[in-house]
């Protein structure tokens, strides 16, 4: 049995993340288009920018203070539609990288 190779491991891993992401662009485009046609039969003839309620909430990846990534959905009200998402992460490797560094760096670097 042959063995895949880390570089084609992260290859392929980094391809899928890109499509992963291009298919959530488009997926969120056309949920942003759905939520403009609704405001439109509800607000017709209303200014440019539109008054639209959301609601966000978020889900970290474990239970506890362990949870390094957490995802937070911008959701649309009326139709349920994520318009957005934001992906927030406790882990920096910079700063894990640079954390044995004397001086002011780290000290200003410390999590809140």
């Amino acid at each position: 049995m042959k063995i895949m190779t880390s570089t084609r491991f992260f290859y392929i891993a980094r391809e899928i993340e890109v499509k992963g992401i291009q298919d959530g662009e488009v997926s969120l485009r056309r949920a942003w288009e759905l939520v403009h046609e609704y405001v439109e039969n509800e607000q017709p003839g209303s200014p440019e920018v539109k008054n639209i309620t959301v609601t966000c909430d978020s889900s970290w990846s474990k239970r506890g203070f362990e949870a390094k990534f957490c995802v937070v959905p911008v959701i649309h009200f009326d139709t349920g539609l994520v318009v957005d998402y934001q992906v927030l992460s406790k882990y920096y490797r910079i700063c894990e990288k640079n954390k044995n560094t004397e001086g002011d760096w780290y000290a200003v670097h410390q999590p809140v």
